[in-house]
């Protein structure tokens, strides 16, 4: 099916909407809205094939009414700034500013206005032109979500709570059984990892509406007391105990929605329901929370049982270990309205209002619209007032103030998933002894477990057949399951999953611990099935040999070996197919001097008919600097020391050490051409196969276990790409690091490169994912990240040969743009981006031709230099001293102009400033004769200006850029634009940067907030002293020589 992927879940498997097309073009100008659309559609579904044009009209009429009310309550509360990925955050912390992500330091507005009025005002580009005196003023926020809850009243419906619920991303979660693409949680308050309490996240991003939760649990159950409260979404939680709860405190329970069954069951020596527990069949009493609140000690067993409808809930429970929290986090809980246990007050019920003035002018103010609550009756003429909204923004002091208050961004963002945030925090407040300690102890009781379990198995867990035992005869999936099931991880049907084998078709099982995003398939297993003899005699047809009679040899005994290793039956004869079975081709691949098999699932349709419900994500090297770089700072602010030595595992044949599903094994054969016989021969395959949709998938959902494990149970600081896991530890810490993952790797059953090229042990270098880290001045909180030697060596040779022929295909011009995009960005700054947007133009160029150019050989030239010889890139602790500056242009219709630029030292004062008017003919150089405007090349050189007229003071520092022209702003962060002069001034801003070493970050700041805003113009302004301001004439050479350098670049 066609269309935004946002509506696929609930239009994809309903087959009277599948026909609908008016969804398209709803779908894509509101997907924000269709986004909170996304559940499964309950009804009884038939294939398309089978169904007419004729849409019924009550399916319309639904279909409209759930399309409007989404829309309309979405735009209700527009966000004001999407949060960053993990991957962004990731970035942020290695030093890098994402491309893709919007991290807003400052808000657009300092506040709200929502105002009743029977028309509106006079606007004048978009703004008020008289004062307008309001007294409904609310504080602005950078969440849609906190915008809503701040119009709830006192106690809030359920109807208000689920509205803003749908708005919130889901918290990394632990304990999703991982059966409901609708599965989501979010909490906030207090929390208690190993040694380590605190205030979670959401409850300083999130304060109104986490005030709301409680308001409401407490209206619910009065004398409830807690200190944490979450909203849970879908989840099936099986047996466990809350052990991380404070001991003789209660859970409490609310429905949100509307369903039946979904009892809690709790164990109760006095109950008459029995269920089975890891401690055999215990006694206990169902809890209909569907019905009424409910309250029970989670610290003894209990679990979710099935229902019908959408289960949502918010429940409130006690982290243990309270007392250990700071009086500051105490006084923030009880202002949320939290009853902490261990106060002897609770805080109020209702918490204060809001201080605010009770009459607020609205000066500058943005564009603004009436808001409707429900679907529009009524012409707006037949309405005696609106509510309209508007934006209040800063004064230019004021903006300095709060950008000087917020800082880099890098203090003001968490940079790692939760789970190793929390490792790493434990990490810093746990002596050394007992983090040795809790590893041993946790490694000891599971070790004789698994001892256990060995002697007196369940035979549920036996694995029937022989194949399948054969791969996974080393992993001890009961004591897994056991493992998830008490420790409380998300995904606790993986172990079940791994027995039962992977499936090559159909959906995949989500894991609730992987981010959701919706792919469907766009083939039915059944009908792939149905084609396969005409399939299967085109493969035999076409298969041949690769063209190289070496690679074909290497390949054919690559594939016996794996036969020999059980990996692979046969071979087989095309004769030997069944009914329905269907074969997938294989093909060598040539990496690194080595070939590698890839099965080719996409050529034979098996990949098409895979539904996936989750991105399988993995931990980039950004997220490895990042986890080293915070490890490395936290040690250091806690008086210790900061040096680190690392490690990486590579598990041995990963995707070979699990295994397909027997329903899916007749899409699990694969063709491979043999060169003796010149012929191809089939295979089976009972391991999952490298170039299957569902095996990644399958693995991610493994490799993440382990980390997870790893982080979670162990404090090992571990991230995850794929088969490859890059670990970090203390100097004192590393031998027993290194033998704890060893033993948890022994313990489950995987494989890892003990010996040979891809073993590894802990030193001050680690290489993984072709990247090199150098930990040997971490004892000062630096991280140097670099490309491998055999990445440099490799990408040399390949520029070099390129030029050598004096041509690049297309095919070659894609792979070289990826590889060399991946080894600029190890390397210090941005002044590769220039070259590579040359070598991007030719690869997309029209008509396409072979031939290298002049000004694309300089570029490849000059990328290989720079990624051979270039500075590596350092992740620096966050400074203590943040340069803050502030530039704009002007750019009038007669061709002239002006530069303005202001620097504002950390501490919040003007440190210098310049001011440049500037003819038509000192512009004209910088604008290409087709361009309309010179506002885009003017704004990006008056950053590259302040930038170089100050490098004196912003070497070696972060410094937070500000302009209010967002082109500027974005072809700086990518070092490009359409536009071949910001190009060039990118580049030569970037040049500038990597010399000095200066870390910028590009920002933008409103016009009417600008404190640069006055010098472009030529104006005064009382905050810019005129002792302050640079001299003209050197601003002026400043100028003139960047020009130069702008204008004679790559000529």
């Amino acid at each position: 099916m066609s269309g935004p992927a946002p509506c696929r879940p609930l239009l994809s498997t309903c087959a009277s909407l599948a026909i609908c097309t008016a969804r398209l073009s709803l779908a894509t100008r509101h997907p924000e809205a269709f986004r909170h659309l996304a559940i499964p559609c309950q009804h009884v579904h038939v294939s398309t094939a089978t169904t007419t044009n004729r849409v019924p009209p009550e399916a319309v009429a639904a279909f409209y009414d759930a399309v409007g009310t989404a829309i309309l309550g979405f735009l209700r509360f527009p966000p004001l700034a999407p949060g960053p990925t993990p991957l962004h955050l990731a970035q942020v912390a290695a030093g890098l500013q994402p491309r893709r992500s919007h991290l807003c330091l400052v808000p657009e507005f300092k506040c709200i206005a929502n105002v009743r009025l029977p028309e509106l005002p006079p606007l004048q580009d978009g703004k008020l032109k008289h004062e307008l005196v309001v007294g409904d003023v609310c504080d602005v926020f950078s969440h849609e979500a906190e915008l809503a809850a701040s119009r709830l009243g006192d106690v809030p419906t359920r109807e208000e709570l689920l509205s803003i619920f749908a708005l919130h991303d889901a918290d990394p979660s632990k304990r999703m059984a991982g059966i409901r693409a609708s599965e989501k949680s979010w909490s906030s308050g207090a929390y208690a990892m190993g040694g380590c309490v605190g205030v979670r996240k959401n409850a300083s991003m999130f304060p109104v509406f986490t005030r709301a939760l409680v308001r409401f649990l407490r209206h619910q159950i009065p004398d409830a007391r807690f200190s944490c409260v979450a909203i849970f979404c879908d989840m099936l939680q099986g047996m466990h105990k809350d052990m991380c709860n404070q001991e003789g405190t209660l859970n409490y329970g609310v429905a949100l929605s509307d369903f039946s069954e979904g009892f809690v069951w709790a164990h109760d020596p006095a109950g008459k329901v029995h269920k089975h527990t890891p401690s055999g069949k215990l006694p206990g009493v169902l809890h209909d929370i569907a019905k009424a609140p409910v309250r029970f000690d989670a610290r003894k067993f209990h679990c979710v049982m099935p229902w019908h409808g959408q289960r949502v809930v918010v429940i409130g429970y006690t982290p243990q270990r309270g007392c250990a929290l700071s009086a500051k986090e105490v006084r923030y809980l009880l202002s949320l309205g939290f009853p902490l246990p261990w106060v002897d007050t609770p805080s109020p019920t209702v918490p204060p209002v809001h201080d605010a003035p009770v009459e607020q002018r609205l000066e500058n103010v943005a564009d603004s619209g009436p808001v409707h609550s429900k679907l529009p009756c009524a012409s707006a003429a037949a309405c005696d007032t609106h509510l309209y909204t508007f934006g209040v923004y800063h004064s230019e002091a004021e903006f300095v103030r709060k950008a000087v208050q917020v800082g880099h961004p890098r203090s003001l963002y968490g940079s790692l998933p939760q789970a190793m945030e929390e490792c790493i925090d434990a990490l810093l407040v746990m002596p050394e002894a007992s983090v040795v300690t809790k590893r041993a102890a946790w490694l000891a009781h599971w070790t004789a477990r698994a001892k256990a379990i060995q002697e007196n198995p369940d035979p549920d867990w036996h694995i029937q057949d022989p194949a399948m035992r054969a791969i996974l005869g080393r992993k001890r999936l009961q004591l897994l399951d056991e493992i998830l099931l008490s420790e409380g991880y998300g995904d606790c049907t993986l172990a079940r999953d791994m027995h039962h084998g992977f499936d090559l078709v159909g959906v995949a099982p989500p894991s609730g611990v992987l981010p959701g995003k919706v792919t469907p398939a766009s083939l039915e297993p059944e009908a792939l099935s149905a084609n396969a003899c005409r399939a299967n005699d085109a493969l035999r047809a076409s298969l041949r040999s690769c063209g190289d009679l070496e690679l074909d040899e290497k390949l054919w005994e690559k594939t016996l070996l794996e036969v020999e290793q059980g990996w692979l039956q046969g071979p087989l004869e095309w004769s030997d197919l069944g009914p329905g079975e269907i074969a997938s081709p294989r093909f060598p691949l040539l990496q690194n001097g080595k070939v590698r098999p890839i099965d080719d699932y996409s050529r034979s349709g098996v990949n098409s008919c895979v539904t996936t419900l989750e991105q399988p994500t993995v931990d980039t090297a950004d997220v490895a600097a990042a986890m080293f770089s915070k490890l490395s700072n936290g040690l250091l602010r806690k008086g210790r020391s900061g040096a680190l030595l690392g490690r990486s595992y590579d598990l041995t044949s990963a995707y070979r050490q699990l295994c397909v599903s027997r329903e899916s094994s007749r899409f699990a054969i694969v063709a491979v051409f043999c060169p003796k016989d010149g012929k191809s021969y089939l295979f089976r395959q009972p391991c999952l196969p490298f170039g299957s949709r569902a095996s990644v998938n399958g693995f991610i959902r493994c490799s993440r276990c382990i980390q997870w494990i790893a982080l979670r149970c162990l404090l090992v600081p571990l991230t995850s790409y794929y088969d490859d896991f890059i670990s970090a530890s203390t100097c004192t810490l590393a031998a027993n690091t290194d033998t704890t993952m060893a033993m948890l790797f022994r313990l489950l059953g995987w494989q890892y490169d003990e010996v040979g090229p891809k073993a590894d042990v802990f030193s001050d270098r680690v290489e993984a994912l072709g990247v090199a880290f150098d930990l040997s001045e971490t004892c000062s909180g630096v991280v140097i990240v670099d490309n491998t030697l055999r990445r440099k060596d490799a990408l040399d040779s390949l520029v070099s040969e390129a030029l050598a022929r004096g041509t690049l295909n297309h095919s070659q011009s894609l792979e070289m743009r990826g590889k060399l995009a991946f080894a600029d960005a190890q390397v210090l700054g941005h002044s590769g981006k220039f070259a590579l947007k040359l070598l991007s133009a030719h690869t997309h160029a029209i008509p396409f031709k072979t031939r290298i150019a002049d000004d694309l050989s300089r570029a490849l030239k000059y990328l290989r230099q720079r990624i051979v010889e270039g500075s590596p890139r350092r992740v620096l602790p966050t400074a203590k001293d943040t340069w803050f500056l502030f530039t704009d242009a002007c750019f009038h219709d007669a061709g002239d102009g002006g530069l303005g630029g202001v620097l504002v030292s950390s501490l919040g004062s003007v440190k210098s400033w310049y001011c440049l008017p500037l003819s038509a003919d000192d512009i004209q150089p910088l604008i290409s004769h087709t361009a309309r405007t010179g506002i885009g090349e003017l704004e990006t050189m008056a950053t590259l200006l302040g930038i170089q007229l100050w490098r004196g003071h912003l070497r070696s520092t972060n410094v937070v850029a500000f302009n209010d022209n967002e082109g500027a702003k974005f072809a700086l962060v990518k070092g490009y634009s359409k536009s071949m002069s910001v190009t060039r001034i990118c580049h030569v801003c970037a040049t500038v940067c990597e010399t000095d070493m200066i870390m910028p970050w590009f920002c933008r700041v409103p016009s009417a907030s600008n404190i640069a805003d006055p010098p472009s113009r030529s104006m005064s302004c009382d905050a810019l002293p005129e002792t302050f301001k640079l001299p003209c004439d050197q601003v002026r050479r400043a100028y003139l020589s960047l020009r130069g350098r702008v204008c004679s670049m790559l000529s």
